[in-house]
């Protein structure tokens, strides 16, 4: 019997889903993981640059999450609002190759 708490063990089903208009996707379903990206999904509409973001990856081998911008967006703005959210709300996150975390 496995448990939920195993490195590969799935804690949440679908581990995929949209939240705020944004793919969010946890390459195992851990929760933190879920939790991490719903909250930046969050912050991101409550910010109005959700329809900037194609998609929330987090790998859970590599213990980073991957926001992947939707190809017409290049604005120092928008990068700086997802910096800022991303340093909130993500243990480490990278896009644009950058890498940053708490």
């Amino acid at each position: 019997m496995s448990s939920f708490f195993d490195e590969d063990a799935e804690q949440i089903e679908p581990s995929s889903l949209r939240a705020f208009g944004v793919k969010i996707y946890s390459r195992y379903g851990q929760s933190s993981e879920i939790i991490e990206m719903i909250n930046f999904a969050c912050e991101a509409a409550r910010e109005n640059i959700n329809d900037c973001i194609e998609e929330l990856f987090y790998d859970s081998k590599a213990c980073i999450c991957n926001i992947s911008l939707k190809d017409h967006i290049h604005d120092n703005t928008i990068d700086e609002k997802i910096t800022e959210i991303g340093k909130k709300t993500l243990s480490q996150f990278s896009w644009n190759d950058r890498i940053d975390g708490m």
